[in-house]
């Protein structure tokens, strides 16, 4: 600190005077003093204080719930929007217009940082008296979920409707969809739903599109993307900035921190074609925000360094210049000391930490990423402290997206990949794959560390991971055999090549005694077998084994049903009907006992009896059992569900093979033929069909 500056600091009796002087003068206000002797008194009064605030407004047993929290989440990223906005009346005018005369669903379009969520933000709270209800993805950890998205569609216009559905979602959520159309065709006023950001949104296996298409019609539907998605909607494209609008927005912004630029600057950033997309404006304004130098020497910068960038990605290449510089934490090295605030920070000047390495190392591991990278993952693999890299996280453009931290857009995961080259860009994924694969198997797991072993070319590593039996369940429990199957192709194995593989993984898998379910494991491998066409003795033999298992340990359960309805299968394969048929009605009966007759074991259950029963030939009993258990996959799973898909295909395939029919049109799944209550129920469980199955009709 320079000497002149220091002097003010100085314990003498005339600094000791103009202290005193102000804490008289605070008293004078009628401010609330609280008299301490050492700094740490200050941090216990300030965490008390703080607490007791956070008392008040939550008290104990009124904790905010799980939907509160996520309307606190969305509705607070509106707000930080909604802070510095220049309105485009025209836009504004014909989204109104849309929703109050449209009929099909409306998108927003625009290049990334040119204003669709804030557009949305705005004109959504001036709409707010409709009820209408946002979305934006990318806000909180679960907003990229469609499932989410339903949740809270549901759950706020349930409690505008006060009605009450004892369905949960996902299993009902077309039911209750329906429903919620019922009474929004009685309001008076158009529902309004916003989704922001719908590109960003998980999108495998076709989410986006089951999401819109449970959206009821008479609900006016807003989404905002990139790119336009064929939804047969009205396009409003956002615009860029005018000059005036360019001005108002600098000197908005800049007022909220109490800075001001001189007009010949503002000038100069208006009349910049860069500064057209607002996102490039908001960038250099907040490089001006956190710039501690004269105002002088950043207008200086603004044209020969910030404007000489013609595009985002070059922009940003600028900013991660500037925290490079920013974050060069350094820790007890020759000649140097910690500075106040590191020491402040909890920095340990005898341990020698250095940490230049933060910024290039931290942005390189996000923008090698697949689905983004969790923050206590990005901590370990960084080896740094939490207040090393807390700083870092608030300065960089993320987005949390089901609890991975991500690029908020693709110009910064650019300008990364281009300032540090495929040198470093290769090291860091090497850092990446090993760290993944010291990790516990799940299904982001596994996705992320298959990517990076393709990208790199690691057939060697890949071979030796799929092959763990982990790894094989975690793909059967996520219903991805095939995709699973497909990497083996890629290796130059064939299916029986596969199976031969993983028998004899599994013995060595049983050795270590590392799983907790074996016959789970079991049935699984089993399930997987069968699916790629495998039904040789050593499967069959493997089926037999999981389910004597699940039976001595499990009894009477799901999975004990599973492993019966496995082994039918595969001696279906073999052409042993009659002991099929035994095992798949005893699946059948368990299943009705552990899951009731309205869920969707059930129902497929019921598809694979009628399958068997296609395959003797008796069609008559294979439609009424395949009409079964497509009804109680459309109550349970909705019409557009996989499975629900697969009842409906194996009935209609059934109708137009049967032998009694010469049927040519289009069949009508959902008539039904009628069964006299009191026969025998078609299932085979000897009891009456009203006392049976006949229930859920």
């Amino acid at each position: 600190m320079p000497k002149k500056v220091r002097d003010e600091y100085d314990d003498k009796l005339a600094n000791r005077n103009k202290q005193d002087d102000l804490k008289q003068w605070i008293r004078d206000q009628h401010c609330l003093i609280t008299d301490y002797q050492k700094p740490n008194d200050l941090k216990d009064l300030v965490i008390k204080q703080l607490w007791a605030l956070i008392d008040k407004q939550f008290p104990e047993g009124e904790e905010l719930s799980k939907q509160q929290l996520e309307n606190f989440e969305h509705d607070n990223f509106a707000k930080s929007l909604q802070a510095v906005y220049m309105q485009q009346d025209s836009v504004f005018t014909e989204l109104t217009e849309w929703v109050e005369t449209g009929d099909s669903p409306s998108m927003v379009v625009g290049e990334a940082g040119i204003g669709k969520s804030a557009l949305l933000a705005c004109w959504g709270a001036k709409y707010r008296q409709a009820g209408n209800f946002w979305h934006f993805c990318g806000c909180s950890e679960a907003s990229t979920d469609p499932v989410v998205v339903i949740q809270r569609l549901h759950e706020n216009l349930q409690q505008r409707y006060q009605f009450n559905l004892t369905e949960k979602i996902p299993y009902a959520i077309e039911v209750m969809s329906q429903k919620l159309e019922e009474f929004v065709k009685q309001d008076d006023k158009p529902v309004v739903v916003i989704i922001d950001g719908l590109d960003q949104l998980e999108t495998r296996q076709g989410a986006v599109d089951w999401l819109l298409n449970l959206i009821p019609p008479s609900v006016r539907l807003i989404v905002s993307g990139v790119d336009k998605i064929d939804l047969q909607n009205k396009i409003i494209k956002v615009l860029p900035l005018t000059a005036s609008e360019k001005r108002e927005l600098v000197v908005s912004y800049l007022d909220l921190y109490s800075k001001v630029l001189p007009n010949d600057y503002i000038d100069l950033l208006c009349d910049a074609f860069q500064t057209d997309n607002p996102l490039f404006l908001r960038i250099i304004l907040e490089e001006l925000r956190l710039f501690n130098g004269n105002i002088q020497d950043f207008g200086d910068k603004l044209e020969s360094y910030y404007l000489e960038a013609q595009t985002l990605p070059k922009l940003y290449n600028k900013v991660l210049n500037r925290l490079e510089k920013d974050f060069l934490i350094r820790g007890k090295t020759a000649g140097t000391k910690l500075s106040l605030w590191q020491k402040f920070l909890g920095a340990e000047e005898d341990k020698g930490q250095h940490f230049d390495f933060l910024v290039a190392d931290a942005v390189g591991l996000l923008a090698v990423s697949r689905f983004g990278i969790k923050e206590s993952e990005l901590l370990e693999l960084l080896l740094v402290p939490q207040w090393v890299w807390s700083p870092l996280y608030l300065a960089l453009p993320l987005v949390n997206r089901s609890g991975l931290l991500s690029f908020a857009n693709d110009y910064i995961r650019e300008a990364v990949e281009r300032r540090y080259g495929d040198v470093v860009m290769a090291e860091l994924r090497e850092r990446l794959v090993d760290y993944l694969a010291k990790q516990s198997v799940d299904g982001r797991v596994v996705d992320e560390l298959l990517f990076h072993l393709l990208a790199i070319g690691d057939t060697k590593r890949l071979l030796k991971y799929i092959e763990k039996i982990p790894v094989l369940v975690q793909f059967v429990e996520d219903r991805r055999y095939y995709e699973l199957l497909g990497y083996w192709h890629q290796l130059g194995k064939q299916n029986a090549e596969v199976v031969e593989i993983y028998l004899q993984e599994l013995v060595e898998y049983e050795r270590t005694g590392l799983y907790d379910d074996l016959g789970y494991v079991l049935s699984n491998m089993v399930f997987f077998c069968q699916q790629i066409g495998i039904n040789s003795t050593e499967v069959i033999s493997l089926a037999n084994r999981a389910l004597e298992i699940n039976k001595q340990v499990l009894g009477v359960h799901h999975h004990t049903a599973t492993s019966l309805d496995n082994l039918a299968v595969l001696l279906k394969a073999k052409g042993d009907y009659e002991q099929a048929e035994l095992l798949h009605r005893q699946a059948l009966e368990m299943y009705k006992q552990v899951s009731g007759l309205q869920h969707s074991d059930t129902a497929i259950s019921l598809n694979n009896l009628a399958s068997l029963l296609k395959a003797k030939g008796d069609y008559e009993q294979a439609e009424l059992l395949y009409r079964q258990a497509l009804e109680i996959a459309e109550n349970t799973l909705g019409s557009e569900h996989p499975d629900t898909i697969t009842c409906r295909e194996n009935l209609e395939g059934l109708i137009a093979k049967s032998a009694n029919t010469n049927l040519t049109e289009e069949v009508t799944v959902n008539s039904h033929r009628k069964i006299s209550r009191n026969t025998p129920c078609p299932c085979g469980s000897g009891k009456r069909y009203k006392n049976c199955c006949g229930k859920v009709v």
